[in-house]
């Protein structure tokens, strides 16, 4: 049955949680830039005869270099993973700030009434 279940947040966890999740996003970010710029100080070393030109472009642009490229976008772009666990850990940083700030005022108002 719906609206039946009672449910608890605790919201100095969920902040706490917030902090570790954007961790996640910060660790994805840093180990691709360290990738990226590994890959790129290497240059293009699968040399510039047909194979290298194959595994380099593919057929029609789908080979490495535009691979890597989609990977990155993908990761660290402005709609990439990254930027989808910094929503993420907005959110759970939000709601438990939110939850907290309701709980204090609840607990304001019941002082209140005791006077």
């Amino acid at each position: 049955m719906m609206g039946t279940q009672k449910w608890e947040i605790d919201p100095e966890s969920f902040i706490k949680a917030a902090g570790k999740t954007q961790h996640v996003a910060d660790r994805i970010s840093q180990v691709w830039q360290k990738l990226d710029s590994g890959t790129s100080a290497l240059g293009s070393p699968w040399g510039t005869d047909k194979t290298g030109k194959q595994f380099a472009t593919g057929d029609g642009d789908n080979g490495y270099i535009k691979t890597k490229e989609n990977v990155g976008k993908g990761l660290t772009g402005p709609e990439g993973m990254t930027k989808s666990v910094e929503n993420l850990a907005d959110g759970q940083r939000e709601t438990g700030e939110k939850v907290r700030s309701e709980l204090e005022a609840r607990n304001r108002r019941s002082f209140e009434t005791r006077k």
